[in-house]
């Protein structure tokens, strides 16, 4: 099933908004004239907005810690923690959101076209590769929050979101909403297209875009949702890792470089985005106010939540656990960002504030790869990935305590019956042992990316069931893992132009 919309010269009306790019060059775009002109245009080839806010307040990670508490955005908030339709345009809501990553898809687009018409010259290659992978990751975002997760039972008629390959000249437009099959087919041409042309030495600042590890990092988050091409996850997360557990320097260390700043929070979250941090892939940059609202937030990180998710010791190995945690008692923050606050014009007390957010990392790297190795049952390869990581994650490890190994996955998971209940598309594929690795991997990564708006991708592709409750009742709310709140509703203003919104 399509949905058709009529959208408005240059999406200025909802998809791009007053400052989009699109509204600030000439149709005739004479000044993407040569390498250093396009260049400088892809670094608006990446979403200006975040996403982490939502997504933690979504998942099962964000509870109610009292009317009490202290709020930024309680308006929004409240809207996400009980998967309401969003009716804020603040800054880190969904419309600002699907906002940045329509802009980016338009830079990108531009970048693409102004290369076609020098004639596509080889000089452009590497940023012909950029500005198509940037235009799959965008998309990608974009249907995994405001489409239904990949199942290949029922993405030929599932509505993704509208995928945006050229720019807008006309007045009126039509444009469809693509189906999540169609959605996902675009990106891996794009990806198979852009991949092989990205150059590292193309950038200034190659954190900052799309470069070869980057690449392959996006590319095998790609096919990991997806759930049917493991030897593809295994591959480029290989590319980026390289061939075994050799890759150890190039996981943050808390112990060396995070526990000794610790103390000093603005010291520590400055570090947690530094360039300079060999985990770190890609960077993005959005106007944000991501640390403000976690700090004084009544939804997110309780004295409960902590205890779930960050126990002393890792329940499988016994090691205690080295993440910094900071707050007490209802509210806990682990701080990964910094805000900069950019002044509208110098000396004036006006202006943005901005965050940078890690995109793609070697720890989640790592951990796809131990995913992927698990749904092919190559259980020593999934285990040695997961020992070298936990080995920079737990207070003086040693491999002979501290290793962990089959039967302890299973003596926790599968005899003592722990662990959140998962339901991939397919999970009839897979047997008990592969289910019961899939769940600690799943337990890693919930406490590897906690704050970052990670844990909601995972409880959609596991259709993994979330009970918010409501502090100082015996209310709940439920959400189900059919239940059509997955999706986040389209735009009002996109909505109120004829694309038809998700079910409810």
């Amino acid at each position: 099933m399509k949905s058709y919309i009529f959208i408005i010269l240059l999406f200025s009306t909802f998809f791009l908004g007053c400052e989009s790019f699109l509204s600030e060059v000439p149709d005739d775009r004479t000044e993407l004239k040569d390498v250093e002109s396009i260049k400088a245009l892809l670094v608006s080839a990446y979403p200006e907005g975040h996403y982490m806010l939502q997504g933690e307040w979504m998942s099962d990670n964000a509870d109610d810690k009292g009317t009490w508490q202290i709020s930024i955005y309680p308006q929004m908030q409240g809207e996400a923690y009980n998967w309401e339709e969003s009716t804020t345009n603040d800054y880190d809501s969904p419309t600002k959101y699907w906002d940045a990553c329509y802009r980016a898809i338009a830079a990108a687009n531009h970048a693409l076209e102004a290369i076609d018409n020098l004639g596509n010259p080889s000089e452009l290659q590497p940023y012909r590769g950029e500005a198509l992978v940037a235009r799959a990751y965008a998309h990608f975002m974009l249907v995994n929050f405001w489409g239904k997760h990949y199942n290949p039972a029922t993405m030929a008629s599932d509505l993704g979101v509208a995928y945006v390959e050229k720019p807008e000249k006309e007045a009126l437009v039509l444009y469809t909403r693509n189906t999540v099959k169609e959605v996902y087919e675009f990106i891996e041409r794009d990806l198979t297209e852009g991949l092989p042309l990205l150059r590292d030495n193309a950038y200034d600042v190659a954190k900052y875009h799309f470069t070869k590890a980057a690449g392959a990092a996006f590319a095998a988050r790609y096919y990991l949702y997806r759930g049917d091409s493991w030897d593809k996850v295994q591959a480029y997360c290989t590319e980026v890792l390289g061939e075994g557990t050799g890759y150890k320097d190039l996981l943050r260390n808390y112990t060396q470089n995070y526990l000794p700043v610790s103390s000093n929070v603005i010291e520590y979250m400055k570090l947690y985005t530094n360039y300079g941090e060999p985990a770190i892939l890609l960077l993005t940059n959005g106007v944000s106010i991501w640390w403000r609202a976690e700090s004084f937030s009544r939804y997110g990180l309780s004295l409960s939540k902590k205890n779930e998710i960050f126990p002393d010791n890792d329940p499988v190995c016994g090691g205690k656990l080295i993440y910094p945690i900071y707050g007490a008692a209802p509210t806990y923050v682990l701080y990964k960002s910094y805000e900069y606050f950019k002044n509208t014009y110098p000396g004036s007390t006006t202006g943005r504030p901005y965050v940078f957010c890690v995109a793609f990392s070697m720890e989640e790297v790592a951990l796809n790869r131990a995913e992927a190795y698990t749904m092919t049952k190559d259980y020593d390869k999934a285990l040695a990935d997961i020992n070298l990581f936990l080995s920079t994650r737990i207070t003086s490890y040693t491999p002979t305590s501290h290793t962990v190994t089959l039967e302890k996955i299973k003596r926790y998971y599968g005899e003592q019956k722990n662990g959140i209940e998962l339901d991939p598309w397919y999970k009839d594929q897979i047997d008990a042992d592969q289910m019961l690795v899939l769940k600690y991997i799943t337990d890693l990564k919930r406490r590897e990316f906690c704050s970052e708006g990670m844990r909601w991708f995972d409880v959609k592709r596991f259709n993994i069931e979330v009970t918010h409750k409501e502090y100082g009742t015996q209310n709940k709310n439920i959400l189900t893992k059919d239940d059509p709140r997955r999706l986040l509703q389209i735009p009002v203003t996109a909505v109120s132009y004829g694309m038809e919104p998700n079910p409810r």
